[in-house]
């Protein structure tokens, strides 16, 4: 008999992709998985506008008033013994800090467990907002620098307010000195894995080894097709859709000759592509077999995406790709720059292909092993997240 409980509060449109991402398949084995949406409270205009549709199972919730966010978490904590709780929920703007002092308030008198996680997946030192370069910092409007200032102040403000934190999942160096700096007194440290490192671990004893690597793997950005998180931070989306996709068509067939191999998509989850899109040149798109697609693949392309993760851990070379169009979006190739110095890789320009790709597919084995150790996990063990959660939070 299940007598623990593992409260998920998230922000975003909950989707399947984030389902299996938290393994809560496999955790709810062990425990009962409560999941509360609130997207629509705290990022409606965000959430409508996604293309790929809600998760549906009964074990997930999604919420549409304070009142109703209340009662649920209320009723949740009477009919329970053992409580846990992962707070997803920022503290970036009013509604975010509202719904926190609602939670907070709920757990006052009630002993629970609530951890929150920083294992990212991605080198967040390379992702620097225009906002933090100083010789742009007048460029910014009036707007965006109110909201950065309001958001600043409550992240500071919810440092002395959230002290119920009991544990905190974090995986890499990088990872592990952000969270140092941040942490609430008392705070218990977990060490695991991102999320994709440990989806890896579960699915890596799964599948085969005999593979022919017939493929090359797009890991497929939302935009400009659908629209991606630049939506939510206000980021102008350069690229248009007729000459991006046009770019990757042409692209795709120069690596299809030069290779003898297929090229295939690895959906976005918040896309919503054909499963032959005309857009991709009737290319074939899958969704939730990122992982497995990359084991057997011969190289990944990407404009950025948490997923080359797979591609670090099983050796694949990484074919960072931009466009005339996307040298407009600072913020995007800023990243794309950084990441290339990070990993030790040299992005291709898609308006001028180069005459031999094969030069772009080298592997920097110092440096993969650097972003496995800094980015991708804390800890030598194989055990997936899901039961580092379970019997070092959960059942601790």
């Amino acid at each position: 008999m299940k007598t623990a409980n593992y409260i998920i509060v998230y922000p975003y449109k909950f989707q399947e992709f984030t389902w299996n991402l938290y393994e809560l398949d496999s955790i709810s084995e062990f425990c009962d998985v409560l999941v509360i949406d609130v997207s629509q409270l705290l990022f409606k205009k965000f959430s409508d506008k996604i293309s790929s549709k809600y998760h549906i199972d009964n074990r997930v919730i999604k919420i549409s008033t304070y009142s109703d966010f209340r009662k649920i978490l209320k009723n949740t904590l009477s009919n329970s013994q053992e409580i846990t709780i992962l707070n997803e929920i920022p503290w970036n703007n009013f509604s975010c800090f509202a719904l926190n002092l609602i939670l907070l308030s709920c757990i006052k008198n009630i002993k629970v467990k609530m951890f929150d996680l920083f294992n990212g997946g991605v080198p967040f030192h390379l992702n620097n907002s225009i906002i933090n370069e100083k010789k742009l910092f007048f460029k910014i409007n009036f707007k965006k620098l109110i909201n950065l200032v309001i958001s600043k102040f409550l992240v500071f403000v919810s440092n002395f307010i959230n002290k119920k934190i009991t544990h905190r999942l974090v995986a890499g160096d990088r990872w592990h000195e952000l969270a140092l700096k941040t942490h609430p007194f008392n705070v218990k440290f977990v060490f695991g894995h991102s999320n994709d490192f440990s989806n890896y671990l579960i699915k890596n004893y799964k599948s085969s080894n005999n593979f022919k690597h017939s493929t090359a793997v797009l890991l497929d950005s939302a935009g400009p097709a659908f629209v991606s998180d630049a939506y939510l931070s206000e980021m102008r989306v350069q690229r248009t859709s007729n000459i991006w996709y046009s770019l990757l068509v042409n692209f795709f067939k120069l690596i299809e000759k030069t290779f003898t191999i297929d090229v295939e998509i690895a959906g976005h989850y918040k896309s919503l592509h054909e499963k032959n899109s005309p857009l991709f040149g009737g290319r074939l798109v899958k969704y939730g077999e990122t992982c497995e697609m990359i084991k057997s693949s011969l190289f990944v392309i990407t404009i950025n995406s948490t997923a080359i993760s797979y591609a670090v851990v099983y050796n694949k070379p990484i074919v960072l790709i931009y466009s005339n169009q996307l040298l407009r979006e600072k913020e995007t190739m800023n990243y794309i720059n950084s990441l290339s110095k990070y990993l030790g890789i040299k992005p291709i320009n898609l308006n001028n292909l180069p005459s031999n790709i094969s030069e772009y597919l080298n592997i920097d084995v110092e440096k993969y092993s650097r972003y496995k150790r800094e980015i991708l996990t804390s800890s030598s063990s194989l055990t997936p997240n899901f039961k580092i959660i379970f019997e070092e939070i959960i059942n601790s």
